[in-house]
């Protein structure tokens, strides 16, 4: 019986210090598998991120006021133009004085 929760107890210490070591603990990556069939009011967008490499089609996902997320598809001219739109409002306003200079 010592034997045996020694032996989880090494286990478990092993397994501790490599997690730790890591210092990141594994999530598996966001992934679209469909895309929204509608357009999103520009006004109800707030943030946006790109889906990972790792998922098996690309996709952009939208954060709207409500908190919710929506897949769209980063091909749409629609959403192509959202992304550019947010990356400046989220640069603030000294970033957006030096691109139009």
């Amino acid at each position: 019986m010592k034997v045996i929760v020694a032996t989880i107890f090494v286990l478990l210490c092993t397994m501790a210090l490599c997690c730790s070591a890591k210092g990141k603990v594994y999530t598996a990556p966001t992934c679209c598998f469909t895309y929204t069939s509608q357009k999103i009011p520009r006004r109800k967008v707030v943030n946006f991120f790109k889906t990972s490499s790792q998922c098996p089609r690309p996709g952009i996902i939208l954060f709207t006021k409500k908190d919710q997320l929506v897949c769209a598809n980063p091909s749409d001219v629609w959403v192509q133009d959202y992304i550019k739109s947010l990356e400046l409002n989220l640069r603030g306003p000294e970033r957006k004085s030096q691109i139009h200079q």
